[in-house]
């Protein structure tokens, strides 16, 4: 008898501790980490001279857009041309062309927390592009003086200036190594590679006409994609730098290299094509065909999770627009962002 009481009470027991982990437990979401987690991030990089840079946010389930965030959050705006927007754990940097400054914000509510900007007696950002991230190092390009500025992710101090012998542009890392696009606007030929912790640099050269570059998310090939006929996709090995070509028949003026499940993307003209990185000997597909308007269109795009994120300028005599479609090149979504949208990132 005392053994089936025993029992009886052990099994009371059990269903009322799981009964409390299950109310203890909650929803199963986790609750935001500020009023932009989970969406889209804008970067509209304002009129080149004016002051207006400013960022936008397009809500996780796409249902409306809102913009100048860091304006409405700080009390103006960010600044004079925003090039681009790194993100490391739980900061933004942002990335100020012609005002030769960088903001760091708390990427999910986007107050303020610090800058790095130039000094009397230290002047290290001169036309600053990109940013990427390795050991707790900040690595970011500078059009004007040909280098790499490196910064102290937390404290903000400069630590190291690399020299390159051309303009640099974009700049990935996958945590081992810092890769440097040394091509402005289509007019380099190869790939700076430099040592986060000791700061060597060495480089990998490529067909002229390199106008883009990607990581793989596995941190293990790096693409890149030039445009001396042929055009060609660049495969690079990022352990060993051993380099694979792929010709792309019938594309011109190829751009915008960007990564996304698997597959590459990049525009020319008013076309993205799509190409799985699994066979790149295929010839590459079209994802979407958008509204051609001269050069504004396709100024800035990005795939994230499939999506296709496209920008139109309109001239920058106007807001501009910013158009979401699907795998399949279906429109799903057009909204009005800010002055000149030239890039778009999952923030979460």
């Amino acid at each position: 008898m005392k053994k089936n009481l025993f029992h009886y009470f052990a099994v009371i027991l059990l269903i009322s501790f799981t009964a409390c982990n299950n109310l203890d437990d909650g929803p199963s979401t986790t609750a935001p980490r500020g009023d932009y987690d989970g969406g889209i991030i804008v970067a509209n990089e304002g009129t080149f001279g004016a002051p207006n840079a400013d960022v936008s946010y397009i809500l996780p389930d796409h249902s409306s857009i809102d913009n100048n965030i860091y304006q409405a959050v700080n009390g103006s705006h960010a600044g004079d041309v925003l090039q681009h927007i790194g993100f490391h754990q739980d900061k933004a940097f942002l990335v100020l062309n012609n005002s030769n400054k960088i903001i760091v914000v708390d990427r999910f509510s986007f107050e303020k927390i610090d800058s790095i900007t130039n000094t009397a007696s230290s002047s290290t950002l001169n036309q600053p592009r990109y940013i990427a991230f390795a050991q707790n190092k900040a690595f970011v390009t500078n059009a004007g003086n040909q280098s790499v500025q490196v910064y102290d992710v937390n404290s903000l101090q400069h630590l190291q200036s690399v020299s390159l012998s051309s303009t640099p542009n974009q700049v990935v890392s996958n945590g081992q190594r810092v890769f440097v696009e040394q091509a402005y606007f289509g007019t380099g030929n190869s790939v700076g590679v430099i040592d986060p912790g000791s700061y060597a640099y060495s480089s990998v050269t490529l067909d002229t006409g390199l106008n883009g570059i990607a990581m793989h998310s596995n941190g293990q090939n790096l693409y890149a994609i030039t445009n001396s006929q042929p055009t060609k996709i660049h495969s690079i090995n990022t352990t060993s730098l051993e380099t694979l070509e792929y010709s792309i028949p019938g594309v011109s003026n190829a751009r915008q290299l960007v990564f996304d499940n698997d597959n590459l993307y990049f525009a020319s003209a008013n076309i993205v094509y799509k190409a799985a990185t699994s066979n790149l000997t295929l010839a590459p597909i079209v994802a979407v065909e958008v509204p051609d308007n001269s050069w504004s269109t396709l100024y800035g795009f990005n795939v994230i999770n499939h999506n296709i994120y496209t920008s139109d300028v309109n001239g920058f005599t106007q807001n501009g627009t910013v158009r979401v479609y699907n795998s399949a090149g279906a429109l799903l979504h057009t909204f009005t962002a800010g002055m000149g949208p030239n890039s778009f990132y999952l923030n979460h």
